[in-house]
């Protein structure tokens, strides 16, 4: 049997196979709809809104679930029903910047430790409490890379709580921002393609990487705020 949960959108992000839609519940509790997929990924038809596109950051939207999904590695995971997402308005800056003033996450470690992944083992004998979390960064850029393959790559480096990341980036405006431009750094409001006033970015630990066991952190969302 079905319920309702009402979200604030604070990430919309690109994966394999799909998409990675979450945000915070009325109670400022974190929720990620998934798909009953192996890895849970959402189709676009599926994370579809009621008036005729898929969630934007910070857009209020109703999401019909089943039951809770607790995984080691992703414990704010519930399965959808299927039945359509609805649309209940947007926030504006006023109430974007105070919401994200209250859920933002102030600890050095971002999902239990300072590296770049963490490995599905250890959080099965030890799961984590969260993996979805905001932050505001300091000294945030983006970096365009090209690997030996010849594969395009985003990335975010920024500064948190003493501590120096360099991630990969999956919100999907960032990578068109990006797309097209030559290997480097850019700053952050990307040759001032994106003027804001503050920076917050919504983190995600990504699925699991069934060669590696390896579950990496990501920046699923970046929400400017003017």
């Amino acid at each position: 049997m079905s319920h309702e949960i009402t979200l604030v959108c604070l990430a919309n992000a690109r994966r394999e196979g799909g998409r990675c839609v979450a945000g915070v519940d009325n109670e400022g509790d974190w929720v990620r709809p998934v798909s009953s997929k192996t890895q849970g990924e959402l189709s676009i038809n599926e994370c579809r809104l009621d008036i005729g596109r898929d969630p934007r950051l910070l857009d209020r939207i109703v999401v019909p679930v089943t039951a809770p999904q607790v995984r080691p590695d992703q414990p704010e995971n519930w399965v959808i029903s299927g039945e359509p997402w609805r649309y209940k308005g947007h926030l504006d800056s006023t109430k974007a910047e105070e919401l994200l003033d209250e859920v933002c996450y102030h600890d050095p470690d971002i999902f239990g430790d300072t590296s770049r992944y963490r490995v599905l083992s250890e959080m099965e004998s030890d799961p984590i409490h969260h993996s979805l979390l905001v932050i505001e960064p300091e000294q945030l850029s983006w970096k365009v890379e090209r690997w030996d393959n010849g594969a395009i790559h985003h990335r975010a480096t920024f500064d948190h709580a003493g501590h120096t990341y360099d991630l990969p980036v999956t919100d999907p405006i960032i990578e068109a921002l990006l797309s097209g431009k030559s290997e480097g750094t850019y700053a952050r409001d990307v040759d001032g393609q994106l003027g804001a006033r503050r920076f917050f970015l919504t983190m995600s630990l990504g699925a699991v990487w069934p060669t590696t066991g390896r579950c990496y952190k990501l920046v699923a969302g970046v929400l400017a705020i003017s």
